[in-house]
């Protein structure tokens, strides 16, 4: 007996094995990288695998790769990654390793979107990697510009037939990590998985030999810095306080968020723009009181020696509205609309979009806003026509003077209401059961009638979210019978019934 167990524990170790070992040879059987639900940045499950156990895709080259680093796409690995909601930005890192003591293993990878979400229809973004005599080992590639929703796919490759080791995983990173994503000085922020790939140590304020160069502290390296910009004009309330509160780090580096104005030319490149001030901190920093000249600035939040950090940013001299949760719910074939602000200056109004795709966003309607207002306001739209599937949403806010700013985006899924299944039928039995998707919480009628169109039964019931609908049928004669099924008269359902 125990010489039968173990033989299947051997085999199911060995089932285990070569589950984990397969390789995906395909984008349409990519290995799926899922994220833990996040609202500051994310890392996704990490997929682990080994080229000998792969095999050419056949898959043309992407180009762009650089010399030698296709060389016919030997061993593919795939994995994908779906973008998540109010996300843009995703950062792909790549390890290779274990090939032995004296192998050198050159590797190759590409990026692609499947246009569409059709994993057989790839348009290539970036691709690279190294076949040089000491190659590199591991690669960091983001890729912005993306859209919630977007099905991203990541191919890597040996080009040498090493047999190395492979892990890759994805990550969420901010959607404005990059100065030309800055975004408008405003809420809630984060710089957690932020890449410093655009931000050199240059940049940082020149260092103190003796004293901090910053309010607070010493600015260190820049490893993980997020962009903000805003506008000073005649309109504009002098001086200027820009605070961020709630300055909460982990334990990364120094433990502490550092963060800079400087004048913005639209350069992105703080070494040819001027510094203001800077301030390094946690709990309340703050940058001020200041009197600024009229112009566009920058804004630099970065974590100090790599800290990951949120904090809120309080600054109603510049902002012209603070907004709160953005949310929504599909009622009755109705999206329902709803979002708060904590604080108003000069709000002017607020333009609902909309789209099915996460990308091409039409208005669909305005709500006015309170003007000005020291306190929070409560606002509600209902969109009465939404898609079926997938509906996009975001607020557009205008000021009274024509500047504007986004709210994030939300998703909200529409099911078309249908019957999956009506049984039994032929009808056995007095109960008749319906299964049912997309039905709203509502009061249903349900209708019976004979062939010459004669009503010969009626019940209602009350559905909430059930997957199935009972009636309990009368002693009924065998023939063919029709019901309609009315949803509190937001929809109807016919449909033939035997007996």
């Amino acid at each position: 007996m125990k010489s039968i167990h173990n033989h299947i524990l051997i085999a199911i170790a060995m089932l285990l094995f070569s589950t984990s070992s397969v390789a995906q040879q395909t984008p349409c059987t990519a290995l799926p990288l899922t994220f833990a639900t996040s609202t500051c940045g994310s890392i996704s499950t990490t997929v682990t695998g080994n080229f000998g156990a792969a095999t050419a895709s056949g898959l043309p080259d992407p180009g762009s790769c650089g010399s030698g680093i296709f060389s016919g796409g030997l061993n593919d690995y795939y994995v994908s990654v779906v973008v998540p909601a109010d996300q843009t930005a995703i950062r792909f890192e790549m390890g290779w390793s274990g090939c032995g003591l004296f192998c050198v293993s050159n590797p190759g990878w590409a990026v692609y979107t499947a246009t569409g979400g059709n994993c057989a229809n790839l348009a290539p973004l970036i691709c690279g990697g190294d076949d040089g005599l000491v190659p590199s080992t591991s690669f960091s590639v983001s890729i912005t510009s993306l859209q919630p929703g977007d099905l991203v796919i990541a191919r890597v490759w040996e080009t040498d037939n090493q047999d190395s080791d492979i892990d890759i995983q994805a990550v969420v990173i901010p959607p404005n990590d990059f100065c030309a994503d800055a975004l408008p000085l405003q809420g809630t922020g984060c710089n957690y998985l932020a890449s410093d790939l655009g931000e050199p140590d240059s940049w940082a304020p020149n260092q103190g030999l003796f004293d901090d160069n910053c309010v607070g502290g010493d600015w260190s390296s820049n490893e993980n810095g997020v962009w903000y910009t805003f506008t000073v004009d005649p309109t504009t309330p002098q001086p200027i306080s820009i605070q961020i509160l709630n300055v909460n780090c982990d334990n990364t580096g120094a433990g502490n968020m550092q963060m800079g104005i400087w004048t913005n030319s639209n350069s992105c490149n703080l070494a040819s723009e001027t510094r203001i001030e800077c301030a390094v901190g946690l709990g309340n920093v703050t940058l001020g009181p200041l009197n600024l000249a009229f112009g566009d600035y920058y804004l630099f939040v970065d974590g100090n020696a790599g800290a990951n950090c949120t904090w809120e940013f309080e600054s109603q001299e510049i902002l012209p509205i603070e907004l709160g949760q953005f949310s929504g719910k599909i009622v009755k074939q109705q999206a329902y609309l709803d979002w708060k602000t904590y604080s108003e200056i000069d709000n002017d109004y607020f333009e609902i979009l909309h789209s099915t795709n996460g990308r091409d966003f039409v208005a669909i309607g305005t709500v006015e806003g309170t003007g000005a207002l020291n306190q929070g306001q409560s606002y509600d739209y209902i969109h009465t026509s939404p898609s079926f599937g997938e509906n996009y949403y975001q607020l557009k806010q205008y000021d009274i003077d024509g500047e504007y700013s986004f709210s994030n985006t939300i998703v909200l899924n529409y099911l078309q209401s249908r019957i999956v299944e009506v049984y039994p039928n032929p009808i056995v039995g007095e109960t008749l059961n319906f299964d049912v998707e997309g039905f709203d919480p509502a009061q249903i009628q349900f209708l019976l009638y004979d062939v010459t169109g004669k009503q010969v039964f009626s019940a209602s019931l009350h559905y909430e979210n059930e997957r199935s609908i009972q009636f309990q049928l009368p002693n009924l004669s065998k023939g063919s019978y029709f019901y309609t099924i009315d949803l509190e008269g937001v929809g109807y359902h016919n449909g033939k019934i035997v007996k």
